[in-house]
């Protein structure tokens, strides 16, 4: 702040100060041969002006007297050497502050690894060993030792974070998927960036700009389809690295990490057929969802081994909704064309048919067999509690990232896709056919 002369309080301050110092310059120059041996009168005058609220003005009146004498007596030379290294100086603050900050030495001799290795771990963590990653991290947290994160970031033109499309975030078959990516994210010393798309092309595209912005080294896709604005064969506008998850995504230009949705379907509508079911309606048909398309591929497969003729009146469309499952067996009432056993795309459309059953007055599993697909956190909890086919989500989520991350990092990729195999949950809403 500015007086009305233009000049600020400390400026003043200061130039009051030299005035001062200026006035006694004469006595001091004269005094000063007559004291030897205690101290000099500029030292006097300089340690007597201790302030409380003036320190601009005591600095400027130190350094005026400074500015007359050259040279301090010994003693005031002590003094001043010793005021220097007071704990409460910014300058020994300073000082102390430096003898606590560790550097990479000292973490590569508690780790007992080279220092090349402490960088490799801390930089690139994946191309390092887990024992030896781990016996660095504690080195690192036992002395403090701290790196500047944004400047190796613009360094390597990374910047640590992952963008994950999903698209819908409170759906329960994608919770623990993205527990799975964030953990593995944060082994690898990255953290993750979530989009709620909703199935939005303009949210999609506004979160793509955390790519094209270089906020984000990858993307994660939950969506089962490229996001809008991204186009695979315009080389600019394509993220550095991709990974289609639970859904892959059409023209296998993406790496996928999944479920064999096909088998799994296949397994399921084997399991129905073992207990004497041979009327099972498949709810799930879709031409725009590719894993609804793998799973009724599987269901086919599995009426095809056993000799069982497919009929198309059992075959309904279903989007995975708990409502669309509903509707579907409503739908089989209408048209007098009853099933024995239901096999469903997922377990949200299965507990659509129970409710609709259960409407109905059905005595479940004995009246209709239904089984569902994924073992989302519900399942064991519907009556009758579902039988099902278990996604491993955690460890899709791990092996997605684990992926996305070697192609971040410029490590080799052995596999773009990777299947991995669902697990037959045996409940109570299958029954073997006639049983009572």
């Amino acid at each position: 702040m500015l007086n009305s002369t233009g000049t600020s309080p400390k400026d003043l301050e200061i130039r009051w100060a030299a005035r001062i110092g200026g006035a006694f310059a004469p006595v001091l120059v004269g005094i000063q041969p007559t004291l030897p041996l205690t101290r000099c009168i500029a030292c006097i005058l300089r340690h007597s002006w201790q302030c409380k609220g003036f320190h601009g003005l005591c600095k400027g009146l130190h350094r005026a007297i400074d500015s007359v004498f050259s040279a301090h007596c010994a003693l005031c030379r002590d003094e001043a050497k010793r005021e220097e290294t007071e704990p409460d100086s910014p300058l020994a603050e300073r000082q102390v502050q430096q003898q606590k900050l560790a550097t990479i030495e000292d973490v590569a001799a508690i780790a007992g690894v080279s220092i090349a290795t402490v960088s490799r771990a801390v930089n690139e963590p994946g191309k390092v060993a887990d024992e030896t990653r781990r016996r660095v991290n504690e080195a690192i947290a036992r002395t403090g030792y701290t790196t500047n994160a944004m400047a190796r970031s613009l360094r390597m033109r990374r910047s640590k974070m992952i963008l994950i499309l999903a698209p819908d975030v409170g759906d329960p078959n994608f919770s623990n998927i993205l527990v799975g990516l964030e953990t593995e994210a944060s082994k690898r010393g990255y953290g993750v960036l979530i989009g709620n798309t909703q199935n939005d092309p303009t949210r999609e595209a506004d979160y793509l700009r955390f790519i094209s912005s270089n906020q984000a080294d990858g993307l994660i896709l939950l969506t089962g389809h490229l996001p809008f604005g991204l186009s695979l064969d315009d080389p600019a506008s394509r993220p550095p690295a991709m990974v289609a998850v639970n859904e892959p995504v059409p023209g296998d230009k993406v790496p996928f990490v999944g479920v064999d949705n096909f088998e799994g379907a296949r397994i399921a509508a084997e399991h129905l057929i073992s207990q004497g079911h041979r009327r099972i309606a498949f709810i799930g048909h879709s031409t725009s969802k590719m894993v609804n398309g793998l799973r009724e591929g599987g269901y086919r497969k599995a009426l095809s081994n056993f000799g069982i003729e497919i009929d198309p009146m059992l075959i309904l469309d279903g989007d995975g909704t708990t409502e669309s499952g509903r509707q579907a067996a409503e739908h089989m009432f209408v048209r007098d064309v009853l099933p024995t056993a239901f096999l469903c795309v997922n377990d949200a459309t299965a507990l659509g048919v129970i409710i609709a059953l259960n409407a109905r007055g059905y005595d479940l599993p004995r009246a209709f067999s239904i089984m569902g697909f994924d073992d989302i956190s519900f399942a064991s909890f519907v009556t009758p509690a579902l039988t099902t086919m278990k996604q491993p989500r955690s460890k899709i989520g791990e092996t997605a990232m684990h992926l996305l991350l070697a192609v971040v990092e410029g490590r080799q990729v052995e596999q773009r896709k990777v299947l991995l195999r669902s697990e037959l949950i045996l409940r109570n809403s299958v029954a073997r056919l006639g049983s009572k």
